[in-house]
């Protein structure tokens, strides 16, 4: 019902933002570490949760790329090295994959 794509992220890699937007939302997420939620403002929003302290803050705007989370290893932190995104459509869940643009 919350269709998402996990990924398990090498020490220093940086996690970026898929489209420009607003930081909506940022809150501590006890399942994944913290929630970074993007509206992009055409009815769709990306969410990011990691275990690193994210980069960004409430209310700031952002374009394409730029820098949510830096993956960094953490013994005592689980979460540190997972990263999950998921993506609304005018509030509902969709499945990532659907609309996400691969690159690389």
């Amino acid at each position: 019902t919350r269709p998402m794509l996990l990924f398990d992220a090498e020490n220093d890699v940086g996690v970026v933002s898929a489209g420009a937007g607003t930081v909506s939302y940022l809150e501590m997420d006890n399942e994944y570490g913290y929630q970074v939620h993007i509206d992009h403002g055409n009815g769709y929003v990306t969410i990011y949760r990691s275990g690193t302290v994210p980069k960004v803050d409430e209310g700031d705007e952002i374009t394409r790329g730029t820098l949510l989370f830096e993956m960094k290893e953490d013994d005592d932190n689980e979460l540190a090295d997972n990263m999950a995104y998921q993506v609304t459509k005018d509030g509902e869940y969709i499945v990532p994959t659907e609309v996400l643009e691969i690159n690389g």
